[in-house]
């Protein structure tokens, strides 16, 4: 049954203070100030600028992984690799001069030690996450964009740079198929079977579903309001297709029958940049060009926590804010956000305190996570892309 929000539902957990602007977060098409990237470039603490980055002491996390006053844990939701009870001790362990040019997008496969990258040179690269060497460069594509991701079986890497889609054989380095698609490509999202990729992009409402194994599209989908979508991903439990469009709109879509079951357009304030299922497709969260986080529970579709903040990808200048990419934990227990304030954020779900804030020396485009969960793989403007492990 589809159900339209109009009004906002019960919350759960609400952190809300106004916010004065509403910028889009960067499209791909407008980054034209680059910086060269260095060997040398670190990230700096948000508190003390130490080797080591600590939590900040507002929310400095108990041996539970929460703050000292919260009884709100789930402890089962603690996962392996980075997770509540160390995010203290992320810091960074290597960092690639990935490109000369801005970094849109990474990504890490799920099956071996891969990366890859990809941005405004409109080369696909891809690399040894464990040695920092290039393994292949792929392309170069007719031009840039922001839509790169592994299938969830790993066999292939799916890239998507303006009207264009191409597949690739991750492990052999070789071309398999290009799709012309319908929009300017910002997001693709794999099926769990990797069947399928939902493809979106700026310049279309509409989500084109591309058969992986035929190198088709097998069909175009709708959306009500008829706005561009920025944002797609698709449930790890397979059930829904979630996507979001620059105006903050998000609509849920039956996996199976592509029919809309839920639409939210009241909730969320600025560009929909990003969304991601949890690990266990209990929560949704939109990473806004507002410089704002949303979280709604997939059982009831009702926010339940909602991370309004001024420091929340905030900057003084209004260019600079806004949330460009999430990822969860792989055991959801972490989301972690970034975006064009240059800081990476970690925030506990069950509670939706600050865990941890690392801030860089330039705009943040994109954020992985590895398969088993302990490696972060951060990509700047700069063109340099960051790793980072709590070991």
């Amino acid at each position: 049954m589809y159900r339209k929000i109009s009004k906002q539902h019960n919350i759960m957990f609400v952190l809300v203070v106004l916010v004065l602007t509403v910028p889009a977060c960067a499209s791909p098409s407008v980054t034209d100030t680059l910086v060269p990237a260095t060997e040398e470039a670190q990230p700096t603490q948000t508190v003390k600028p130490t080797e080591e980055v600590k939590s900040t002491e507002e929310s400095q996390p108990d041996e539970d992984g929460g703050s000292k006053d919260d009884v709100t844990k789930e402890p089962d939701r603690v996962g392996q690799g980075i997770n509540v009870n160390n995010v203290g001790d992320l810091h960074q362990t290597r960092v690639v001069s990935a490109s000369n040019r801005a970094l849109l997008a990474t990504a890490l496969s799920p099956i071996s030690h891969q990366g890859a990258t990809f941005g405004t040179d409109k080369y696909v690269n891809v690399w040894n996450t464990e040695n920092g060497e290039m393994v292949y460069q792929l392309g170069p594509h007719a031009a840039e964009g922001g839509g790169l991701a592994y299938s969830p079986d790993g066999t292939k890497l799916a890239s998507g740079g303006r009207f264009e889609v191409i597949l690739w054989d991750p492990a052999m380095g070789k071309k398999l198929k290009s799709i012309t698609v319908n929009a300017y490509v910002f997001r693709i999202s794999w099926s769990p079977d990797s069947h399928y990729l939902a493809v979106v992009g700026d310049g279309s409402s509409k989500i084109d579903l591309v058969d992986a194994d035929t190198g088709s599209i097998k069909t175009r989908i709708s959306t009500p309001g008829g706005a561009a979508l920025w944002a797609a991903t698709y449930s790890p439990n397979g059930k829904w297709i979630a996507v979001g469009n620059y105006k903050g709109n998000i609509t849920i879509l039956d996996a199976e029958s592509l029919a809309v079951l839920e639409e939210d357009s009241v909730t969320a304030k600025g560009s929909a940049c990003d969304m991601e299922f949890s690990p266990d497709s209990k929560l949704l969260a939109s990473c806004n060009g507002s410089g704002d986080i949303y979280f709604w529970d997939t059982e009831s579709w009702s926010v339940i926590l909602e991370l309004i903040k001024r420091d929340v990808h905030i900057h003084a200048d209004p260019a600079f804010s806004g949330c460009t990419d999430g990822v969860f934990s792989r055991g959801g227990d972490i989301y972690f956000s970034v975006g064009n304030n240059m800081v990476l954020n970690a925030w506990n779900t069950a509670n939706g305190k600050l865990l941890q804030s690392i801030t860089f020396d330039n705009i943040i485009f994109s954020i992985a996570v590895s398969n088993d969960g302990a490696l972060l793989a951060v990509a700047l403007n700069d063109g340099s892309l960051h790793f980072l492990s709590v070991d």
